[in-house]
């Protein structure tokens, strides 16, 4: 008798300390359950990254559904006047609190132009900039566009080939917020990537051991004749080996400087 009462007592003791373990969890489920999606899209709108943007574009509209999951969240997608992506944001109604968004507006025409005196000024006085590009003048065209995705300011310096990309970002980040610019990094002109840059330069360097007479006249005698081009020289980039080929026969092979154009040496077989 005294072992069933022990035993009723200790699965007594398990249900209500299970009870104070997830009575706050359950309490707060069955309170966000009172939520709507007009309350989710309230959280999401007021949020610093979706402000702005919504108050420039009089006539967005805006969805949400509850996701269903144990926190809570509501899924959110905002639209412009003409139906276009404006963003989409995770957030808690219960919490009030934003977890996950992107926005994908840009800045209107107004904001643009509001935002190209500072952006110029700043980038004037910016000791980076100056270092590469000297002084910046009234005569230096720059195109402005706000990146709404990333919530910066690209900006265009135009110097021919030798044009370079900013990326401003202002505190506010926000196409209206124009306080405590950053310059967050550079871009520099037809920077290819390496896979680019390699394709590329075995080309020229095929084409410049080509372009000596006796190596071309040894390779017409082969319409089936193949090439490829090796980077002996990977620490300045600037050697290469070109072999001229057909099916297991060499035909010739040129040692070539790409950037001064010239043929070091070739030989013919």
């Amino acid at each position: 008798m005294r072992k069933k009462v022990l035993l009723i007592n200790l699965i007594i003791g398990l249900f209500v300390l299970a009870a104070a373990v997830f009575a706050p969890a359950l309490s707060e489920v069955i309170a966000q359950d009172t939520y709507t999606s007009q309350d989710a899209i309230q959280v999401a709108a007021a949020h610093e990254a979706f402000a702005d943007g919504l108050a420039t574009h009089p006539g967005w509209t805006a969805a949400a559904y509850n996701t269903g999951n144990v926190y809570g969240i509501w899924h959110v997608q905002f639209w412009d006047e003409n139906g276009e992506d404006m963003g989409w944001a995770d957030v808690s109604p219960a919490r009030e609190r934003v977890y996950l968004y992107e926005t994908h507006y840009g800045a209107t025409t107004e904001q643009t132009s509001a935002a190209e005196a500072p952006i110029r000024e700043f980038l004037s006085r910016n000791d980076e900039i100056q270092d590469l590009l000297g002084e910046i003048t009234e005569d230096d065209y720059l195109y402005v566009e706000y990146d709404g995705y990333n919530r910066w300011w690209g900006v265009y310096i135009d110097r021919s080939i030798d044009s370079i990309y900013a990326v401003v970002q202002f505190e506010g980040k926000s196409p209206s917020a124009l306080d405590d610019a950053s310059l967050l990094f550079i871009g520099f002109n037809e920077v290819l990537s390496y896979e680019e840059w390699q394709t590329a330069s075995q080309a020229e360097a095929i084409a410049l051991a080509f372009a000596q007479p006796e190596i071309a006249a040894a390779t017409r005698l082969h319409p089936d004749w193949t090439a490829t081009a090796e980077l002996v020289d990977p620490e300045t980039g600037a050697i290469w080996i070109v072999n001229f080929a057909t099916g297991d026969q060499p035909l010739a092979q040129a040692t070539v400087d790409l950037p001064n154009e010239t043929i070091i040496a070739y030989t013919v077989n």
